[in-house]
């Protein structure tokens, strides 16, 4: 009974969280035209760049500390300039995207978002275990995701 409702409380912070970072995010709509527009022109320059910028700015904007990133790319499917990402993981601090394909900019800034909704619910929350929280998580952040990339447009309330 007592897990039951630390798991449940735990539920509770993270929808918070999550209820806090799109608040945060649609009132400052300019500024995330602008770290768009910027991380699509890093992007056609340089990847890491690109990457560095995002983290950075999103750091800036729900202050915390800028994670540690690291891009992994996969020669065996580089299409010349463009890359496909799909994989990202996210472990204590160090955000890491493995890169092997992508179409637009806003794959990567989605996968890159997607990471990093997972540190910020480190930051605010801190690591937890819970099987249910972590599926939720999972779903927060790929909503975050994109928010953030620009995909999805508005935040309906019900």
């Amino acid at each position: 009974m007592r897990y039951a409702r630390v798991a449940h409380d735990m539920i509770g912070e993270l929808l918070s969280l999550y209820r806090r970072t799109l608040i945060r995010l649609f009132s400052r709509r300019v500024t995330i035209e602008r770290i768009r527009i910027m991380f699509a022109k890093l992007y056609r320059v340089d990847l890491d760049l690109a990457v560095s910028f995002l983290l950075e700015r999103l750091s800036e904007l729900y202050s915390v500390p800028v994670p540690e990133a690291y891009l992994l790319y996969d020669e065996a499917w580089s299409n010349g300039r463009y890359v496909v990402v799909r994989l990202g993981c996210y472990v204590r601090n160090k955000l890491g995207i493995t890169i092997s394909s992508t179409t637009s900019w806003r794959v990567l800034m989605e996968t890159i978002a997607h990471e990093f909704f997972h540190h910020l619910v480190e930051q605010s929350i801190g690591h937890v275990e819970d099987r249910e929280f972590l599926r939720l998580e999972e779903v927060l952040a790929d909503r975050f995701a994109k928010f953030v990339s620009g995909v999805a447009k508005t935040c309906r309330r019900s």
